[in-house]
């Protein structure tokens, strides 16, 4: 299901509404609670089971913001351009 969320992103988040409340923002990369829900549900069977609430919402969190970061790393190294990274991202596409 991690792949889904990765390959999936931003055609996901533009779908949301505007009324999404904002949670974080990285480098002008807005993180909203809808990205939470669709984190929680993507990472369900792989959250440690002692979080609580609160503690589960910061991990989702951390983990939407530490993705967000690398991902514009990537871009800004361009190695989307990368031969290597299309025969990644197309064995992630059959794998999903």
């Amino acid at each position: 299901m991690a792949c889904m969320l990765a390959l999936a992103t931003p055609a996901i988040l533009a779908a949301f509404p505007a009324t999404a409340k904002i949670l974080a923002t990285v480098n002008g990369k807005q993180i909203t609670d809808d990205d939470l829900k669709i984190a929680a549900d993507d990472l369900r069977g792989s959250l440690p089971p002692q979080l609580d609430d609160k503690s589960r919402e910061g991990y989702l969190l951390d983990y939407l913001i530490n993705s967000e970061l690398v991902a514009q790393k990537a871009l800004s190294e361009k190695a989307d351009q990368n031969p290597e990274f299309a025969k990644k991202l197309a064995y992630y596409k059959k794998s999903c």
